[in-house]
């Protein structure tokens, strides 16, 4: 089943990546991610502190305002996760673009986690970097700030 999840997310997440890069008057550039570091809107209250050092990588295909992108990271209960997610940041001012992001990642309680949240990035040249905010999700969720980097190869 969570397998199912996953294929439909990336190929439903590539079919508007497609489209959105057949609009693109761009070059699709591909880059290679670090992430970083996370913030999260609280402690948990007495019980293991979450972790915040969420040091990964991925690779991000990014064509116009559409980009998809793959890749692992430890989160924030120090588990491994993998992920996919496309992002779609419409709004954009010089080096800056935001928007928003949807996919699925494991690691969680629940596996695969459907993930989503507001994009902001900023890019020069070849490099660029990204705050993620993920918003809490419900009872027992906080919400989390999420840093990465990125190359262009």
């Amino acid at each position: 089943m969570n397998n199912v999840v996953l294929r439909l997310l990336a190929i439903t997440g590539m079919a508007l990546f497609v489209r959105g890069s057949l609009q693109a008057q761009e070059l699709p550039k591909t880059s290679l991610v670090m992430h970083t570091i996370s913030r999260h809107s609280s402690n948990c209250g007495g019980c293991i502190p979450w972790n915040e050092e969420n040091t990964g990588f991925g690779v991000r295909y990014a064509a116009g305002n559409f980009a998809a992108q793959a890749g692992f990271f430890r989160n924030s209960f120090a588990r491994q996760t993998n992920y996919a997610i496309v992002d779609y940041l419409p709004a954009r001012l010089g080096g800056f673009s935001a928007g928003g992001f949807a996919g699925a990642a494991t690691g969680y309680i629940t596996d695969p986690l459907l993930v989503g949240g507001l994009t902001v990035r900023y890019e020069v040249s070849r490099f660029g970097a990204a705050v993620r905010y993920l918003p809490q999700k419900g009872e027992g969720t906080v919400a989390v700030y999420a840093l990465e980097f990125s190359v262009a190869l």
